[in-house]
């Protein structure tokens, strides 16, 4: 008795140790998968922080928000150190440390969310500045005026920190003027590419007596470049009308530069060259006016010869502008011909197609009556094939019957020949004649007949 009490014992404290130690594993798993979302949980958060930083500093966040972008990079340490405490030991990690390192992660992205928006901010405000400066830019500013680039750079620099410590309104009166010096900077950058090289020839005329020598023709493109330099400033993105400026200026000057050169020349002459220079020059005057078809005009004053071939220049202007006019009237002709040629062609294509769509609507007609007479024509060949089927079976029948009835008939001959032979069998029997006195008896008949 004792020792079986003993034996249920040991049993029953056997099972319930199995029960504990289940339970304990299944308590383990569970806190091991806790350990194991909270490691997942923040690795990512840190992952994706990592990342957005990275683009931060492809936005250039460090320029618009210096303080609050540092501020970033100490915040992000702090995530760093805290989550290198358990990187290599996921199992370590309990909820108080994955909610420091959550804590970190969201004060990090509260301070990048801050400067993206000191960065947006920043871009509004100075947009006009911003603008201006990709087009100075453009125009190469930094290598033209380095100093005043790097000054102006500077200016800028100073109002993006005073958007970002939250003073609008100094770096919207700053712009203000900037504004006008950037604009005025424009101006000074076109003139240098545009008229650099006129303005470089019009100070060597100066230092080469140019003034002495041809002074109109060089006040005249002095003039001319006064009034490029005038395009440009009332307008330095106007290209057309200074690049037309820019081209009288540039003319005046070739002129310039042609006049002094006549004009040492003719001062290099001696009295001996004056005829010879100037039956040159009458020489050149004469190409023209044969040119025009005149006679020769070297009779008269060169003053004249010029009235003369000008007179004729203008008449041949006058017959050529003429000519002009008829060929635009001719053109215009042209074009009404080519316009009225369209309209007939097209009235003729409007024509074929209604043609086309006549001969379309008589052959589909055509075809349709086509169609409902092959129908017809179907229906009355279903209809004889109908027939012919029924003949055919008719005919077939006719003949089975034919058999049938042959049958028939040979039936019923056969049975009246057995009926013959059936009143034959049951006749009464003949009385039955010897033979050979037959025979006798047919022989003295048939010698009778003979002599007969």
């Amino acid at each position: 008795m004792n020792k079986s009490i003993v034996i249920i014992g040991v049993a029953i404290a056997f099972l319930l140790s199995g029960c504990s130690s289940t339970s304990n594993i299944v308590e383990e798993q569970k806190v091991a998968t806790q350990r194991n979302d909270l490691f997942n949980a923040a690795q990512n958060a840190v992952k994706k922080l990592t990342e957005r930083l990275k683009r931060a500093e492809k936005d250039n966040l460090i320029y618009f928000a210096n303080d609050l972008y540092k501020d970033v990079l100490d915040e992000m340490k702090d995530v760093n150190s805290e989550f290198d405490g358990i990187r290599f030991s996921p199992q370590d990690i309990d909820q108080g440390k994955s909610n420091k390192i959550q804590t970190y992660i969201l004060k990090t992205n509260n301070l990048l969310n801050q400067a993206y928006l000191v960065k947006a901010t920043s871009e509004k405000v100075l947009l006009e500045t911003n603008t201006q400066m990709k087009r100075l830019n453009k125009l190469s500013i930094k290598n033209h005026y380095p100093r005043s680039y790097k000054q102006i750079t500077k200016k800028i620099d100073n109002m993006v920190d005073d958007i970002a410590d939250g003073d609008l309104e100094d770096a919207q009166n700053d712009q203000a003027e900037l504004l006008l010096e950037l604009y005025a900077l424009e101006v000074k950058v076109v003139k240098k590419i545009e008229l650099a090289s006129l303005i470089n020839s019009i100070t060597a005329f100066k230092k080469s007596r140019a003034e002495r020598l041809a002074p109109i023709s060089l006040q005249k493109a002095i003039a001319t470049k006064e009034a490029a330099e005038g395009t440009i400033n009332s307008n330095p993105r106007a290209v057309l009308a200074i690049k037309d400026a820019v081209s009288k200026a540039a003319f005046e000057i070739a002129h310039v530069e042609h006049i002094i050169l006549e004009i040492k020349k003719l001062s290099s002459l001696n009295n001996k060259q004056y005829e010879r220079y100037i039956l040159e020059n009458e020489n050149m005057l004469a190409k023209v006016y044969s040119a025009l078809d005149m006679i020769d005009q070297r009779n008269k004053p060169i003053t004249e010869q010029v009235d003369s071939t000008q007179r004729q220049a203008s008449d041949v202007q006058k017959k050529y502008s003429q000519k002009l006019i008829e060929l635009a009237d001719l053109s215009k002709t042209l074009i009404q011909k080519e316009q009225m040629i369209k309209e007939l062609e097209q009235k003729l294509v409007n024509a074929n197609e209604l043609e086309q769509q006549i001969v379309t609507r008589k052959l589909t007609s055509h075809a349709e009556n086509l169609k409902e007479q092959n129908a017809q024509s179907l229906l009355e060949l279903e209809h004889k094939k109908t027939l012919l089927d029924s003949e055919r079976k008719l005919l077939n029948a006719n003949k089975k019957l034919s058999v049938a009835q042959n049958k028939i008939l040979q039936l019923n001959n056969e049975l009246q020949a057995i009926e013959k032979i059936k009143k034959v069998a049951n006749a009464p029997q003949p009385k039955v004649i010897d033979v050979p006195t037959l025979k006798t008896k047919v022989l003295e008949i048939v010698p009778a007949k003979t002599k007969t």
